[in-house]
């Protein structure tokens, strides 16, 4: 522990002007919130995340660089300083002077802006913990070389996965939250082989293969793994998994209203058609995935690329849905006078035991269940709704009733992730929704079951429509 101060003194004093603008932009980060209620929603607040963003990179850059792995005649080679003391200092370090000022910063925005701490307390530990699956990496993938344009190379990729940082939630969305973790993980293990490698061995040419080889990894498995799989997980999540039983899906009153071909040029547009049943009462559908296949009777098929077309409030009191499926004009031109197999699954989510809350017209921030906290104020075309949630978006849907002939959904996209937090450096999400009524009432729906319906139709004719 002895080295290990002396070489934490050493860096401290080489990069205090680095530390201090990390300090700094982390404080004006969380000033700001303070000053403008709203702060999430400004430029001011993206440009302290940059140079918030600007001064880590720099800050973990020059440590790095301090002691650099490659070569035979660095100081602390020849010295030679213990590589357990080196790796450890670096990473006491960067816990230090990145992970505490975010914590901080975070700490005072959440807990100024009227949010417990006990309650959410998990989300900023996690918070800080994928805060360090994004740096590990950079900075074991920053040994490989002490060339400058290398270490340019990868100043700009971490630059990116911050920028990535900031935007809602992404690839997080739905099931997406899987490969998502399953990447971040596999990056987080490779970065710290290649840690333990460079500064253990000193092996450059090795660490170069194994990041490689982790990257590679990660392409083959994101692209291999099917929904289904996914699917299979999530589904071990469901609350009330007997729900599903008495669901099922008709597409259309009969196969040939149930699909319906829409342009040829550039792309053809199917439109797909069907109804649920069997929802229970009080309770909605949110779809999730929709995935189809066209088979010719000569062999041939194609895989279609859908979206929810309609996005709407699927119950049983209206339990039509409607799928748009795009897909190259060739095969449609070469197969529409046969009759088709069309193979397809249906991947949606259970919501219900639904809450509500009213919010008055005050313009101050309160409780509005479920882990928000919103409020309405008075604007030029009527009422504005503004809910924050710490760290995430919760996994629910949220309505807010505006006086509209239907809610507005907060949610779209919804991520199932179980983790407390995602990866952002600014600790809110946050939702806005105008209306023209005197208050707003939100409406908190949780995940029930997530199901998966399969389907195959045979000898279907498609027809075009205008």
């Amino acid at each position: 522990m002895r080295q290990v101060w002396h070489i934490f003194k050493k860096d401290f004093r080489y990069l205090r002007y680095e530390v201090s603008v990390v300090a700094l932009s982390a404080a004006a980060f969380a000033i700001l919130h303070f000053l403008h209620p709203r702060a999430g929603l400004l430029s001011d607040a993206l440009l302290y995340e940059v140079c918030l963003l600007l001064g880590i990179v720099m800050l973990m850059g020059r440590l790095l660089l301090a002691e650099p792995i490659s070569g035979d005649r660095q100081f602390w080679v020849t010295r030679p300083y213990r590589w357990k003391s080196l790796l450890a200092e670096k990473l006491l370090f960067i816990l230090m002077f990145v992970n505490v000022p975010m914590l901080l910063a975070q700490f005072f925005i959440v807990t100024g802006d009227g949010f417990p701490l006990h309650s959410n307390l998990a989300g900023l530990l996690w918070s800080q913990v994928l805060l360090t699956f994004l740096w590990l990496p950079f900075v074991a993938f920053s040994t490989l070389s002490a060339a400058k344009p290398y270490q340019v190379i990868v100043f700009a990729i971490m630059l990116l996965f911050g920028f990535g940082m900031t935007e809602g939630n992404g690839p997080l969305s739905g099931f997406g939250w899987l490969p998502g973790f399953l990447m971040s993980t596999i990056v987080f293990v490779t970065g710290a082989v290649v840690l333990y490698v460079q500064y253990r061995k000193r092996r450059v040419v090795l660490s170069r293969f194994l990041a490689i080889a982790g990257l590679f990894t990660v392409f083959v498995l994101l692209g291999a793994l099917p929904l289904p799989l996914f699917y299979a997980v999530q589904s071990r999540f469901s609350k009330q998994p007997e729900l599903g039983s008495s669901i099922h899906m008709t597409l259309g009153h009969g196969s040939s209203e149930a699909f319906r071909l829409k342009s040829d040029r550039p792309r053809v547009l199917l439109e797909i058609s069907g109804s649920m049943q069997g929802i229970p009462v009080e309770s909605e559908i949110h779809a999730d995935a929709f995935v189809i296949s066209l088979h010719s009777p000569d062999g041939g098929s194609e895989e279609l690329e859908c979206f929810n077309s309609k996005p709407r409030r699927t119950s049983a009191a209206d339990p039509t849905i409607s799928f748009g499926c795009f897909s190259n004009s060739v095969f449609f031109n070469r197969e529409r006078d046969q009759p088709l197999s069309i193979h397809g699954s249906f991947y949606f989510t259970l919501f219900g035991d639904a809450q509500s809350r009213t919010i008055p017209l005050t313009g101050q921030t309160v409780d509005a269940g479920g882990g928000l906290r919103c409020s309405v104020e008075t604007v030029v075309n009527g009422r504005l709704v503004q809910c924050n949630s710490p760290f995430r978006w919760p996994d629910r849907l949220i309505y807010a009733n505006l006086g509209q002939t239907t809610d507005v959904n907060f949610t779209l996209p919804v991520s199932y992730s179980p983790f407390p937090a995602n990866l952002h450096i600014e600790p809110f999400e946050t939702r806005l929704a105008s209306g023209d009524l005197p208050d707003v009432t939100i409406i908190a729906e949780e995940p029930l079951v997530h199901l998966r319906r399969d389907f195959e139709l045979r000898d279907v004719h498609l027809t075009w429509t205008k």
